[in-house]
């Protein structure tokens, strides 16, 4: 919707536009968009004189890449910067870029900061918040995690296969994927679990009601696949079999 707007205004005022770029990296830290880079080299080897964006915060939400297009700006290397709503020219106050730069710049900085709010209350109340391991899912509606009517009772099996003492890694993953235990694919056809993945999951608190989450413990609100001392009996029984 923005490239055909964008489209529809260098008609409308007959910009030509030699080059169009699409950037689909993240604009929180500097030198992470190529795109942006590439445009940056093209203004300053003077192959571009002029930009059209939607916003300016579509070209920089960091002080740095801000500070980059200000300069390049000021400094007539380029000529103007058109928005759907305004032009920004050398001769222009340079106050006004740089309120914008700090306001796309100050919006990320929140949105990080409620994301990461929401988050630790979540955990608070009890639910992890995020995409959950195997023999769990998300409910939509309650916004709750529940066993996965699927594999749940298989991920089960899997934990009882370790905490026998007479299965390796290797095994118990054999066994899972001849019960038909997979993992879901987002848009993509379920795959058999993985040795890693299982790995991991056996080392994850997660299934013995304990939410970890940046360096913090939480008591969940999940059911429970196993109690907490099956979990740490497991962890021994991986530990002695050179699975860490």
């Amino acid at each position: 919707d923005q490239l055909s707007a964008l489209r529809d205004l260098a008609e409308r005022e007959q910009l030509p536009v030699s080059e169009i770029f699409i950037e689909s990296k993240s604009a929180k830290a500097p030198y992470q968009r190529p795109e942006f880079q590439r445009l940056v080299t093209k203004i300053e080897e003077g192959a571009i004189d002029g930009v059209l964006t939607w916003s300016i915060n579509r070209l920089s939400r960091n002080p740095v890449d801000g500070g980059i297009i200000a300069y390049q700006l000021q400094t007539g290397k380029l000529q103007f910067i058109r928005t759907i709503d305004r032009t920004y020219r050398p001769e222009d106050n340079a106050i006004l870029l740089s309120i914008e730069n700090g306001m796309a710049t100050s919006y990320l900085q929140d949105l990080s900061r409620n994301v990461k709010r929401g988050m630790k209350g979540k955990m608070e109340r009890g639910w992890f918040p995020g995409r959950v391991p195997v023999g769990y899912r998300n409910n939509k509606e309650t916004h709750e995690i529940e066993p996965d009517p699927a594999r749940f009772h298989l991920m089960r099996k899997g934990w009882e296969l370790v905490l026998s003492g007479g299965y390796t890694l290797a095994e118990v993953h054999r066994e899972l994927n001849r019960y038909g235990l997979d993992t879901i694919q987002r848009g993509l056809q379920n795959k058999p679990i993985a040795k890693n993945t299982l790995h991991l999951a056996f080392r994850n608190p997660f299934y013995c009601g304990t939410i970890v989450f940046g360096g913090q413990r939480f008591e969940g609100r999940h059911l429970p696949m196993v109690t907490k001392r099956e979990f740490n009996d497991a962890q021994r029984i991986l530990s002695r079999n050179g699975y860490r």
